[in-house]
Parts: C-alpha cells; sequence; structure tokens
C-alpha cells in the first residue's frame, strides 16, 4: 500500500515532471528566437513532450493506488543564457537534479518496503541514466566541436532526427 508520505512525494515529482517541461519549452523558445538551430528546437520540443509523458504516467500510477494528485504553481523558467551551448549544460544540470529527486523517492519507496512503488520507479531510474547520458554527450560533442559553424550546423541536423 502506498503510504500518505510517498504519495505526497510522487505529487511533488508531478509538479517537478511539470516544471521540466516548461523548462524545455522555454529552452525550445530561447533557441527559436537567439538562433536558426530546428534540430536543436525540435530536440528540445520532444524532451518537453517527454517530460509530460512522464506527469502522466506518475498521476496515473497515482490514481491506479487511489491517491490524489496536488498540482501547484509552476516557477517560471529561465529565460536567459550565453549561448545555445549554455542551454544544452543547463538541460544537463537539471536532469541532474531530477535524477537525485527521483532516487529520493526510490529510497523512500525501499525503505517503506512499497513495493508497488519501488517497481514503478525502476522505470525512471533507467530513463534517469540514459537522458543523463543523452545529455552529458550533448555537451561534451558541442565543446569538441568548439564553435566550428559547419560542424555545429551538421549536429544541429542530427538532433533535429530525434
Amino acid at each position: 500500500m502506498v503510504s500518505e508520505k510517498m504519495a505526497e512525494l510522487l505529487s511533488e515529482q508531478v509538479n517537478k515532471e511539470i516544471q521540466s517541461a516548461y523548462i524545455y519549452f522555454a529552452m525550445e523558445q530561447y533557441l527559436a528566437n537567439s538562433y536558426d538551430f530546428s534540430g536543436f528546437e525540435h530536440f528540445m520540443k520532444k524532451q518537453a513532450e517527454e517530460e509530460i509523458e512522464h506527469t502522466y504516467k506518475m498521476m496515473n500510477f497515482l490514481h491506479s493506488v487511489d491517491k490524489k494528485v496536488e498540482l501547484k504553481a509552476i516557477p517560471q523558467p529561465p529565460t536567459a543564457y550565453s549561448d545555445f551551448i549554455d542551454v544544452f549544460k543547463k538541460a544537463y544540470e537539471h536532469e541532474q537534479y531530477i535524477s537525485k529527486s527521483i532516487i529520493e523517492l526510490l529510497e523512500t519507496a525501499i525503505a517503506e518496503k512499497d513495493y508497488a512503488t519501488e517497481n514503478f520507479l525502476r522505470h525512471f531510474v533507467d530513463e534517469q541514466v540514459e537522458e543523463e547520458d543523452n545529455f552529458r554527450k550533448i555537451v561534451e560533442t558541442l565543446d569538441f566541436i568548439n564553435g566550428d559553424i559547419n560542424a555545429v550546423m551538421n549536429f544541429n541536423l542530427s538532433l533535429g532526427q530525434r
């Protein structure tokens, strides 16, 4: 059985997932307004859509265990970055923050012997490993190509294939 404490923590995570989508939408808009990198924009749009999927999965889980979701106000996301590389660095940092939050949820589920929530969260742990890896590789690639406009444009096109 899912405790009230666990349900509250999961509800907080729902709000973090919504905030994540909001952050990625803002990053997409920054890229659209500042650069002509449709691939980078597309990548952030897909990232935002993925966060919305996570939101629904968590809300559906809470409903399936007869718990309520409390939606809260979402803070305005950052809208200023030093450049497009900074956007991806901030996204990577955000994914690390979300990973930490998911791990804390899992630790609580384990401590409470809440096997249903533990099982549910393991998917998100795997997902976060993948997310961090993707953003780390993007940042490393952008650092490696170091402003070579042809390489940046090619990388932009490759991210647009997501």
